[in-house]
C-alpha cells in the first residue's frame, strides 16, 4: 500500500485543487444568481469523489485489479487527511491575502470556548468524519470501473490468443 501513496498522492491533491478551483469560480456565478449555499455543500461532495475517483482508476491501473478492503480503508484515510492539510493550507492563504481578519477567527474560538488548540482538534475531526465515507466511496467507484475495464481487456486478449 504505501509503494502507491506518492503517485496516488499527487493525482488526488492535483485533481482536488482543480477541481477547488473549478467550484469556486462556479461559486461566485452561482452566488452572483442568487443560489442557495446547498448548491456549494454537494459541490464539495462531487469534487470529494471526482477526486478520489481519479486516484481510485490510478490504483487499479497499478494493481491491474480493484484493491482489498483493508487497503481501500487506509488509503481513503490518506487521501481524507491529505484533503483536510490542503483545506488548511487554503484557509492559511486566504487569511494570509487578508480575506478573513485574525480577530473574527479568535471571537469564533472564543464564542465555542475550548481554545485554539481544540477548535483545530474538532475541524480535522469533523473534517475527518465527513470527508472519509465520501473519498471511499469515490475510491472505490473509480477502481471498480478500472478493475472491469482491465477484466475486459484481459478477457478479449484470452480470446484472441488461440485464434493466433
Amino acid at each position: 500500500m504505501f509503494a502507491l501513496l506518492p503517485g496516488l498522492l499527487i493525482r488526488y491533491s492535483a485533481t482536488l485543487i482543480g477541481l477547488q478551483v473549478l467550484m469556486f469560480i462556479l461559486m461566485l456565478v452561482a452566488e452572483s444568481l442568487g443560489w442557495s449555499e446547498d448548491l456549494f455543500r454537494a459541490a464539495n461532495v462531487a469534487v470529494l469523489i471526482g477526486s478520489a475517483t481519479t486516484a481510485g482508476n490510478y490504483v487499479a491501473l497499478q494493481l491491474r485489479g480493484r484493491p482489498s478492503w483493508p487497503m481501500s480503508l487506509g488509503l481513503a484515510f490518506f487521501m481524507s487527511l491529505t484533503s483536510i492539510l490542503l483545506g488548511v493550507l487554503m484557509f492559511v492563504l486566504i487569511i494570509a491575502a487578508g480575506g478573513v481578519e485574525m480577530a473574527d477567527i479568535n471571537s469564533l474560538v472564543d464564542e465555542i470556548g475550548i481554545g485554539a488548540v481544540g477548535a483545530a482538534l474538532v475541524f480535522i475531526a469533523f473534517g475527518l468524519l465527513l470527508a472519509y465515507p465520501v473519498t471511499l466511496v469515490g475510491l472505490r467507484i473509480g477502481a471498480g470501473g478500472t478493475a472491469k475495464q482491465i477484466a475486459k481487456e484481459e478477457a478479449a486478449k484470452l480470446e484472441a490468443a488461440p485464434a493466433a
